[in-house]
């Protein structure tokens, strides 16, 4: 027999908040980030899944106007708090069980993750991702993917693009945060002029430019070439929104060389394919013969990052071999912010509903 209210420290008599309270100080304590070198983490994470049962059991109990009184099993069902977000966070019981989930699945207990989600009758984006996340924990891919997809439809604007937001000094960090712009994104800031060159979603755009006391404009960034497009050995008046036409090298086929589009394929040609390659005297010559075509040996892929303005690929450092490829990505399962700790804020959920469907 285990009293849940015993798990957790507290009299049967205590407060929903007195509860909310005590379940939150257990979950950080016994996390399995805040165990990772205990040398007791195995029993910290059992510590930790009994809190999360626990709470269950009493919130069910205060719902439902029961009170069992005594306890004949510790099979309480289970969900908890999230530690990626401060207390502030817990807005509602709703809420509170999503994030519960999201302990769970973080901590590999997939099942008890779904026996939440399936409890909850909102559905919002971040209910069908963490319903994605335990799904694929249980090994149901076809699930999953239906419900990332589901989680993208319900939060479709989270695209950033570059912009000069001029500013009456610098942005507070609780709102950077609130509007999820990172330390790195504030890094181009013109102090002289109170200039921040950063990527914006369309939401932090608006929320800027209805802060009259802290922003004073907000405009594009000029169309340019960032500072060095590939091919870095020729000008081609490329620009980090309007790049090319290129034509992508692919295994047997046979390009016209010429001393104009040279530049853009000597790199594969020297470097991955492993020839050497010169000009002289307006020739060019490939392992010392003299040459006006060449046969790819590899395919290559031309990569680009899922945030045009804010993203270093292909358009910097050219083609991509396919011998470099490792893997080929889904949906991003999770994105941390550098700049927060677990309990404030460290999960970036604006960021997460990212799926490549184009990738079969």
């Amino acid at each position: 027999m285990i009293d849940p209210y015993s798990i957790l420290g507290i009299s049967r008599d205590a407060s929903d908040e007195e509860v909310k309270k005590a379940y939150r100080k257990m979950s950080r304590k016994y996390h399995p980030d805040a165990n990772i070198d205990n040398p007791n983490k195995e029993q910290a994470e059992e510590k930790f899944k009994q809190v999360q049962q626990a709470y269950e059991q009493i919130m069910k109990e205060r719902e439902q106007g029961i009170d069992y009184g005594n306890y004949g099993s510790n099979n309480y069902g289970g969900f908890g708090g999230f530690s990626g977000q401060a207390d502030s966070g817990y807005q509602d019981e709703e809420s509170m069980r999503r994030q519960a989930a999201a302990n769970y699945i973080q901590s590999g207990h997939y099942r008890e993750a779904m026996n939440v989600l399936q409890s909850l009758s909102q559905r919002n984006g971040q209910w069908y991702y963490l319903s994605s996340m335990a799904n694929m924990g249980l090994g149901n891919n076809v699930n999953a993917l239906n419900d990332i997809k589901q989680a993208i439809r319900l939060e479709p604007d989270n695209v950033q693009y570059r912009y000069f937001v001029k500013t009456k000094g610098m942005l507070p960090d609780d709102l950077c945060h609130e509007l999820g712009i990172s330390q790195e994104d504030l890094m181009m800031y013109y102090t002289e002029e109170s200039v921040y060159n950063m990527p914006l979603t369309e939401k932090a755009k608006a929320a800027l430019l209805a802060r009259k006391d802290l922003v004073v404009s907000i405009e594009n960034t000029p169309d340019d070439d960032a500072g060095g497009l590939y091919p870095v050995n020729k000008l081609t008046g490329w620009t980090v929104d309007n790049y090319g036409p290129v034509w992508i090298p692919k295994k047997g086929a046979t390009i016209d060389l010429t001393l104009d589009n040279l530049p853009i394929y000597e790199r594969p040609i020297k470097n991955y394919e492993g020839n050497s390659l010169e000009v002289k005297d307006g020739k060019i010559y490939i392992n010392g013969q003299e040459t006006t075509k060449y046969t790819f040996k590899m395919d290559y892929y031309w990569m680009m990052g899922d945030n045009r303005h804010n993203s270093a690929d292909s358009r910097f450092w050219g083609f991509v071999p396919e011998d470099h490829i490792v893997g080929k990505p889904i949906f991003i399962w999770l994105s941390l912010d550098q700049d927060r700790g677990w309990f404030d804020g460290k999960v970036r959920w604006n960021r997460l509903f990212k799926f490549v469907d184009s990738i079969k």
